[in-house]
């Protein structure tokens, strides 16, 4: 992002501190010039903290963030095109498998959540050490304020790279999910498509909160898309008693994201210099917001109304569950309903086998 002024202002209120709409036009079409280019390749420090991770010198980095981030604030009209396809894809394969029938896509999905898995593990390698060490040696306000020279360099500037891109390929989800003839709820391509956009344009303008948002993502995801893998194996029965904690974690990461995010506007809004794009921090918030609200409609509408339904249909009076049934229960509504691969109960299993026999039995009688 363009280099800010570092001239501390008073403290403003938070309507005050909301961009208008001459901002926000700047922000969604933001593009750095040249001199901002030299000046972000230049940094070395941000009020007297050492970028320890970046390269002393730009011949010794061998991965152009400039160059990435240019590109990607110049062809906006990649992600945009993918959204588009991804949200014609979700009706024509809807009726296409309410024509012809569902796809077995087993095998797919373990191959592809394992490779998901691996490239997330190598995220986490290369992003959370930095992220780490930077926080304690610096704190809170560096890893959230500091130009993204900070962490924009190197193998975890690569990985960032890598994680935004990433985001294309992670509608494929989607895609295995409707293949395999499971209903495509709000949550699902609601959480593709505004991350998506979301990422391409914190990218594109440089945001100094970046890698706590790509270091926590492939940390949940390195573990998540292993599991899912594993829920497609014989192994699935040892893995199940886990899929609590994956919940958790996505939660945590939403959580963490909004208070990052919140510290962040709070430091710019008492006028220490800070390197977030105002409409960016408004987008990630709304867009935070939105995963708790489409979140708590799921639970109340599996958990609560369906709850009720059933008794009432019983003549049974209202059953209480406690804080960890809700949330077992709330994971397996939600391993099931958004990731096609979570359609391979065992009984489909043994039922396939019983299938194989029956015809075996038949052809030697």
């Amino acid at each position: 992002m363009a280099a800010m002024a570092s001239t501390a202002r008073p403290e403003a209120s938070v309507w005050q501190w909301l961009p208008d709409r001459a901002t926000i036009y700047r922000d969604l079409t933001f593009k750095s010039t040249a001199q901002e280019d030299e000046v972000y390749g230049a940094l070395t420090h941000f009020k007297g903290m050492q970028m320890s991770w970046k390269p002393a010198t730009s011949s010794a980095d061998w991965f152009d963030a400039t160059r990435w981030t240019n590109w990607t604030a110049n062809h906006w009209e990649v992600p945009l095109a993918c959204v588009l396809v991804y949200f014609v894809l979700i009706p024509t394969l809807k009726r296409m498998v309410a024509k012809y029938g569902k796809w077995n896509v087993r095998n797919a999905a373990f191959y592809w959540n394992a490779s998901l898995s691996i490239f997330s593990w190598c995220g986490v390698f290369a992003c959370v050490p930095v992220l780490s060490s930077s926080f304690l040696e610096h704190g809170l306000y560096y890893t959230t304020c500091a130009p993204a020279a900070w962490y924009g360099a190197g193998l975890t500037g690569f990985f960032v790279m890598l994680f935004v891109y990433s985001k294309i390929a992670e509608l494929m989800d989607t895609i295995l999910l409707l293949l395999a003839g499971k209903p495509v709820i709000a949550l699902q391509w609601w959480h593709h498509s505004t991350v998506l956009l979301y990422c391409w344009h914190s990218y594109s303008t440089r945001i100094a909160t970046g890698l706590w948002f790509a270091a926590m993502n492939y940390s949940v995801h390195s573990v998540m898309y292993g599991y899912f893998a594993l829920m497609a194996t014989p192994y699935r029965k040892y893995v199940t008693p886990y899929a609590i904690f994956i919940t958790l974690a996505q939660l945590l990461q939403m959580l963490v994201g909004m208070f990052v995010t919140i510290k962040a506007v709070m430091y710019q809004n008492a006028g220490q210099d800070c390197h977030v794009n105002r409409t960016n921090s408004v987008l990630g918030l709304t867009m935070y917001l939105s995963y708790f609200l489409l979140f708590f409609k799921l639970f109340v509408d599996n958990y609560v109304t369906k709850a009720r339904k059933a008794n009432r249909a019983e003549g049974l009076p209202p059953k209480k569950k406690t804080v960890a049934e809700l949330t077992r229960s709330v994971t397996r509504e939600l391993t099931n309903k958004i990731m096609p691969q979570m359609d391979m109960e065992a009984e489909d299993d043994a039922a396939e086998s019983t299938e194989v026999l029956d015809e075996t039995h038949k052809k030697v009688n």
